[in-house]
């Protein structure tokens, strides 16, 4: 992660370290917003590769590479948490292997919340 940015905001993209996850990480961070990229453990050094070709392409873009299965509850905490406390808040998420699998955060309950594969502002 780097430490100065000018943003039009935060992303958050899940299976962000292949194919249409990675393409839409890619994009949003050419389209000025910091990314949050998402994937399983097991996709590292695929993850690394697309913060590298972000921060490279995109100076002072800020990536915060991220670990989570989006089907385990606590790993889309920890996705949402890390994101917010690394980039510093949450504009868009983008799910694209999983619509309307994301959940979203209200104090102690998790719930199914309708999510397009299209990256969106809330």
């Amino acid at each position: 992660m780097t430490s100065c940015s000018n943003s039009k905001g935060v992303a958050l993209i899940t299976g962000a370290g292949q194919g249409i996850g990675r393409a839409i990480a890619i994009r949003l961070a050419s389209d000025g917003f910091d990314v949050g990229p998402s994937d399983l453990s097991t996709n590292k050094s695929k993850l690394d590769e697309v913060a590298l070709e972000i921060t490279s392409a995109h100076p002072g873009r800020r990536v915060s590479v991220l670990f989570a299965d989006v089907t385990v509850e606590d790993d889309i905490r920890s996705v949402v948490d890390g994101v917010v406390t690394e980039l510093g808040g949450l504009d868009v998420v983008s799910s694209p292997s999983t619509p309307g699998l994301f959940c979203s955060h209200s104090k102690r309950r998790w719930s199914p919340m309708p999510v397009s594969s299209t990256p969106h502002h809330w």
